[in-house]
Formats: C-alpha cells, sequence, structure tokens
C-alpha cells in the first residue's frame, strides 16, 4: 500500500514533489497501489520510486526520471513517455498496451511478463534490457537500440522493429512471425528456436549471427546480409533470398526447397548436404563453396557463378 503522505505530496505538484525530494534523500517513495492516472508527471523526480500495482494509465513522464522505479503489476496504458530516463527500471508484469515513448532511455530495465502490446515506441535505447514472455503483439518500435538484450519466450507477431539494432543480443523461444525487420541489425547475435516466418527481413543484417532451429520459411530476405554467420537447422522453404549476401556462411541441415535464391552471393560457403530442390538459383554466385552431397534437384542453375566450387555426389535428379 502506498504511504499516504508521499501521496499526498506528489498531489500537489511536481515542483512540490521534487523540494521535497530534494530536502529528503534518504526517503525511497513509496507510491505503490495509488491512482494516479490521467496526471502530468513531467520533470518530476521518481528515482527509486515504489510504482508498485499502480494505476498510471493516459499519465505523461516528460523529462522525468524513473530511475530504479518499481512498477511490478502497474497499469501504464496509453501513458505518454518522452525524453525520460527509466533505466535499470523493474517493469515486469506492468500493463503498458499502447504506451508512447520517444527519444527514452529504458537501459538495464526489465519487462519480464509485461505487456506492450500496439504500444509506439522510438528512437529509445533498451540495450542490455530482459524481455522474458513479453507480449509485444502489433507494436511499432522503429529505431530503437536493444544491443545486448536478453529476449526469450516473447510474442512480437506483426511487431514493427524497422531499422532496430538488435547487435550482440539473445533470442531464444520466440514468436516473431509476420513481423517487419526491415534494415535491423542483428549482427552477432544468437537466435535459438524461434519463429520468424513470413517476415520481412528485406536488407537486414546477420554478419557473425549464430541462428539455430530458426523457421524463417516464406520469409522476405532480399539484400539481407549473413557474411561469417552460422546457420544450423534453418528452414528456408520458399523464402526469398534475392540479392543476398551469404559469403563465408557455415549452414548445416538448412532447408532451401523452393527458396527464391537469385543473385545470391554464397562464395566460399559450406553448402554440404544442403536441400535446394525447386530453388531458383538465377545468376548466383557460388565461387569457391564446397557443395558436396547437395540436393539441387528442380534447380534454375542460368547464370550460375561456379569457379574454384568443390562438389561431389550432388542429385541434379528431375533438372
Amino acid at each position: 500500500m502506498a504511504n499516504d503522505q508521499h501521496v499526498d505530496i506528489l498531489l500537489k505538484g511536481v515542483d512540490v514533489w521534487n523540494r521535497w525530494r530534494k530536502e529528503n534523500p534518504e526517503i525511497a517513495p513509496d507510491l505503490s497501489g495509488a491512482k494516479l492516472s490521467n496526471r502530468d508527471f513531467s520533470k518530476a523526480n521518481f528515482n527509486g520510486t515504489n510504482f508498485s500495482n499502480t494505476e498510471l494509465s493516459k499519465a505523461t513522464f516528460y523529462k522525468s526520471n524513473l530511475t530504479g522505479t518499481i512498477f511490478n503489476g502497474s497499469s501504464m496504458c496509453n501513458a505518454k513517455i518522452i525524453e525520460s530516463n527509466f533505466c535499470f527500471a523493474n517493469l515486469k508484469q506492468t500493463n503498458m498496451e499502447s504506451v508512447y515513448v520517444v527519444k527514452s532511455r529504458m537501459m538495464g530495465a526489465h519487462f519480464n511478463g509485461a505487456v506492450l502490446v500496439k504500444s509506439l515506441i522510438a528512437e529509445t535505447t533498451f540495450a542490455r534490457s530482459k524481455f522474458h514472455a513479453t507480449d509485444l503483439e502489433n507494436a511499432n518500435l522503429t529505431i530503437v537500440n536493444m544491443e545486448k538484450t536478453d529476449i526469450d519466450e516473447s510474442f512480437f507477431y506483426r511487431a514493427n522493429l524497422n531499422k532496430a539494432s538488435l547487435r550482440w543480443s539473445r533470442l531464444r523461444k520466440n514468436n516473431v512471425s509476420q513481423a517487419y525487420l526491415i534494415d535491423t541489425d542483428f549482427s552477432g547475435t544468437y537466435i535459438y528456436d524461434s519463429n520468424f516466418s513470413e517476415a520481412n527481413l528485406s536488407n537486414a543484417k546477420f554478419y557473425y549471427s549464430f541462428l539455430c532451429k530458426v523457421d524463417l520459411s516464406e520469409t522476405n530476405l532480399g539484400k539481407a546480409g549473413f557474411s561469417e554467420a552460422a546457420l544450423n537447422v534453418i528452414n528456408l522453404k520458399g523464402a526469398s533470398l534475392e540479392n543476398s549476401q551469404l559469403s563465408s556462411v557455415f549452414l548445416s541441415g538448412v532447408n532451401l526447397r523452393n527458396a527464391n535464391l537469385q543473385a545470391l552471393r554464397l562464395e566460399k560457403a559450406d553448402l554440404y548436404q544442403l536441400d535446394f530442390n525447386g530453388a531458383d538459383l538465377r545468376g548466383a554466385n557460388l565461387s569457391g563453396s564446397v557443395l558436396n552431397q547437395a540436393n539441387l534437384g528442380n534447380t534454375n542453375l542460368s547464370g550460375v557463378t561456379i569457379h574454384d566450387m568443390e562438389f561431389n555426389n550432388i542429385n541434379f535428379n528431375a533438372f
């Protein structure tokens, strides 16, 4: 329960609140369970405040300091967060549906079990944050920094992460199907047992990344970059990789059946036992690659470049 004195001070206005905080730096404010919807907390100092189970729907935080604040189980639906500091905030089980966040700092924050459905977030940093069982269905997170984040068992169905940076992050058991990931940077990222089917990943970057048990079927990977990446047990059936870059890539157990691989760059790649059945490889560059025991049945190889390529026991049946 909230401390009634703390609530009374806050309701007198931000200026009174900030002055009280300055005069009493040793006090950790407790506003848990308070009803604070539709209030303007611009420029308020909430550093270390307890907002657990607090009603904050449609509240406004503009240039506010919420470093290390606790929001467990609170409701922030339709709240506005602009140029504010939420670094290391605890947002577990927080309802942030349709929240509006712009140019804010949320580094090291915890979003475990949080709901950010239909949220609109732009130019915000989540670096080193944690997302576990977080719901971001139809969320719009454009130009966000999510580098070195831990994301597992979360739901990004139809989410928009265009131009987001997830460099050096860890993604496990996530549903990212039909998401928009144009120009998104996954360089150095570890992605395991996740579903990206039917997502738009055109021009995405996966340099030096490790992908294992990832469903990329029916995805748009046009002009995507995978140089020096490792792809193990990947489903690319029906995917479009036209004009993509896979030079020096390690591929194992990858399904490329019926994939559009036109003008794909696969130089110096290990393509051992890969299934290209029905794929379109017109104009692809396979120079220097190892293609031993690959399945090229029904594959269109018109204009393929094969300089210095190693191939033995290839299946060309029905070609």
